[in-house]
């Protein structure tokens, strides 16, 4: 083969490889968002289950925060898993008049909003920023307690 001259076995081998590679690089840009999307909601995931097991499992910090003092961990548990203290509810939903604080207290970042409600739809406590925009990500946990003896539903979503 003269100088300066490339075979065509060669060119084809390149043309091939180069369109492989800019084949997987736009297939894995197209993908990111998707990731990205998935990543962002397995966080509320998790979150909506951190906040719905604070509640429903955790008497707080002190145990009898509801009494009044400083309340360092947020907790509505009486005692027993599912059981919820109606004192410690009641209170809380004092304390959400001022959001901000409450979220303090709860240490997730994102915004959240916790409802109880009987199933009759009768809502007991709604934890919740006065402003909730419309354009946020959602992720919704329904889980159900005991309240004075009745059943309720604990609604948790977590905003990003």
């Amino acid at each position: 083969m003269p100088k300066g001259q490339l075979q065509i076995e060669f060119i084809i081998s390149v043309a091939i490889f180069a369109i492989t590679i800019t084949y997987v690089a736009t297939a894995s840009i197209n993908k990111l968002p998707y990731l990205h999307n998935e990543a962002n909601i397995n966080q509320m995931a998790m979150q909506s289950l951190q906040i719905s097991e604070l509640f429903l499992f955790d008497e707080g910090y002190p145990e009898d925060w509801d009494r009044g003092g400083s309340v360092q961990r947020l907790g509505l548990s009486s005692g027993n898993d599912y059981e919820l203290n109606s004192l410690k509810v009641s209170k809380l939903n004092t304390m959400c008049s001022d959001y901000e604080s409450v979220k303090s207290i709860v240490k997730i970042e994102n915004v959240w909003m916790l409802e109880i409600s009987k199933l009759d739809g009768t809502i007991i406590t709604n934890c919740k920023p006065s402003i909730v925009s419309n354009v946020y990500n959602e992720f919704v946990l329904n889980r159900y307690a005991s309240l004075n003896g009745d059943i309720v539903k604990v609604e948790v979503r977590v905003m990003k």
